[in-house]
């Protein structure tokens, strides 16, 4: 999300029953805007994104495990 500044946080809303939650991962990519996701299994994938800087990363989320993992070959 995004307030005065960037936010490292992730939530996830159930359409079916309308509940919230938000999701505590470990070793979450450094807060950023302007990134590209989507959904690939169970998993939300980001890629790059801005924080007065570019980024050029490949983060995965595995949405079962509450946990990020960054694509080596990104770096």
């Amino acid at each position: 999300g995004r307030g005065a500044e960037d936010l490292q946080d992730l939530f996830s809303i159930n359409p079916v029953t309308g509940v919230v939650r938000q999701i505590k991962a470990d070793s979450p990519p450094q807060p950023r805007r302007r990134h590209s996701g989507g959904f690939l299994g169970g998993c939300l994938v980001l890629f790059g994104g801005f924080d007065g800087n570019y980024f050029n990363d490949l983060f995965y989320v595995n949405l079962y495990r509450n946990k990020y993992q960054k694509d080596a070959a990104s770096e």
